[in-house]
């Protein structure tokens, strides 16, 4: 019998592994659910992730990309290749312009990086309504090198909110966590 509490917090862990995550960030009042198979990147994968595109950022626009004003909120993993980001940063217009200009300017950015490792791919615009807020989207679908059928999908999402940009997205190569993560983005709930 003394195996038995063992097997309880066996079986309570793992349980909670096959259930989502709640997560909240105040600073925007986001809620997310984290779904079950997806894990949080630690901080050092963070800054890999975040040094490895402004280097690609910075090679495509041939200056230095400043990257310190992003805020890391959430980042995510679903091994192998699938991945969130979610990142916000402050928001001035009368130093930062218009925020749909700047906005399709980010997006041009990526397309940019996107040509420069010279693979194909399709991309399309849309909005989407995200608890009543509407977010822009950027839908990108890679081909693969060999077959020509799109073998990862990427989406980001961006909106402002108050005196804070969110930008959130997914790359994945599973379609199931394709799914379950873009389902958890568009079920976010925002604090009012």
């Amino acid at each position: 019998m003394r195996a038995l509490p063992l097997l309880i917090l066996l079986i309570a862990a793992t349980a909670a592994a096959a259930e989502s995550t709640a997560f909240h960030y105040p600073p925007i009042g986001w809620h997310f659910e984290i779904p079950s198979g997806w894990v949080r990147t630690t901080d050092e994968e963070i800054e890999a992730v975040r040094d490895r595109g402004s280097e690609v950022v910075t090679d495509v626009l041939g200056e230095p990309v400043d990257v310190s004003t992003l805020t890391p909120v959430l980042y995510l993993e679903s091994p192998p290749q699938n991945s969130f980001t979610a990142d916000v940063e402050g928001w001035d217009p009368a130093v930062d312009g218009d925020y749909a200009e700047n906005q399709q300017d980010v997006f041009d950015v990526v397309l940019a990086s996107i040509d420069h490792i010279e693979v194909e791919y399709q991309h399309s615009y849309s909005n989407v309504a995200i608890d009543g807020i509407d977010f822009r989207v950027l839908e990108i679908e890679i081909m693969h090198p060999t077959t020509g059928e799109p073998f990862l999908k990427s989406r980001m999402f961006d909106a402002l909110l108050g005196e804070q940009s969110l930008a959130v997205s997914y790359s994945c190569t599973n379609a199931e966590r394709c799914e379950e993560i873009h389902a958890a983005i568009v079920n976010s709930r925002f604090d009012r």
